[in-house]
C-alpha cells in the first residue's frame, strides 16, 4: 500500500527529548524525558472475510534512567524505563485514546561484565511488564511479563603465531515462555491469503564458537 493524501496517509511525528547526565569518577547517571505525537497512522481490521482500513494517531511519553558504575575491570548497567502510549483510530467508538497493543509500562535491564585477563564474563537480564492482552476489556488485564537471562564466557590466548578466542553463551538461561509482540511468519498460500504459523521467543539456547586469526 503506497501512502498518499487520500488511500493511505503519510506518517508524521513530532519529538521532545530533555535529559539531565551526571559524571563522577567511575558513576554515570542520566535521566531523559520523551514525549512523542504520531499522525497517520493505518490500521487494517479483518471482519468476516472482508478487511478495511483506519487512520489513527498516538501520544507516547515516559522516562528513561541509566546508571552505569565501573568498579576496577568490571562494569555494571542499569536501565529503567517508564512509560505509555495511548492510540486511537477512526473505528473507535468514542474519542478517548485507548492503551496501543505494544504499550509496556516498565521494562528494567541489568548486565555485567567482569574481566579476570585472559577470561571475560557477561550477564544480562530483561524484564518488562507485559503488553495489554486485545481480546480482554479490561485494561489492567497484561499478558504475561517477559523475562530473560542471558550469560557468556570468552577465553583469549595466544599460540605461536595466532590469536585464538573461544566462547560460550546461554540465551534464555531460565527457559522462560515469552511471547513477542509479533510471533507470526506469514507465508503466502495463493494471490489471496497467507499462512500464519506461530514463532515463539527465543528459547534455552546455547551456543560455542572459536575464533583464530593469523
Amino acid at each position: 500500500m503506497v501512502s498518499d493524501d487520500e488511500g493511505a496517509p503519510v506518517l508524521s511525528s513530532r519529538h521532545v527529548v530533555g535529559g539531565i547526565t551526571f559524571n563522577k569518577g567511575n558513576t554515570s547517571v542520566s535521566a531523559e524525558f520523551f514525549d512523542k505525537k504520531t499522525d497517520g497512522l493505518t490500521r487494517t481490521v479483518e471482519v468476516q472475510n472482508s478487511s478495511n482500513s483506519f487512520e489513527g494517531k498516538s501520544k507516547s511519553r515516559g522516562i528513561d534512567i541509566f546508571v552505569k558504575q565501573d568498579f576496577r575491570a568490571h562494569s555494571f548497567w542499569v536501565a529503567y524505563t517508564l512509560s505509555q502510549t495511548l492510540e486511537h483510530f477512526s473505528y473507535f467508538d468514542t474519542d478517548e485514546y485507548q492503551r496501543a497493543l505494544h504499550d509496556q509500562r516498565h521494562e528494567l535491564k541489568l548486565a555485567a561484565l567482569f574481566q579476570f585477563n585472559p577470561f571475560y564474563f557477561s550477564a544480562n537480564y530483561v524484564f518488562g511488564s507485559g503488553f495489554p492482552d486485545p481480546f480482554i476489556d479490561d485494561e489492567n488485564d497484561f499478558e504475561r511479563d517477559y523475562h530473560r537471562l542471558d550469560i557468556s564466557a570468552v577465553y583469549r590466548f595466544n599460540m605461536r603465531k595466532m590469536d585464538l578466542e573461544a566462547g560460550i553463551s546461554i540465551l534464555n538461561v531460565l527457559n522462560y515462555e515469552n511471547i513477542k509482540y509479533d510471533n507470526f511468519i506469514h507465508v503466502p498460500d495463493d494471490d489471496n491469503s497467507t499462512l500464519s504459523f506461530h514463532a515463539e521467543a527465543v528459547p534455552f539456547t546455547p551456543a560455542m564458537y572459536l575464533n583464530i586469526s593469523f
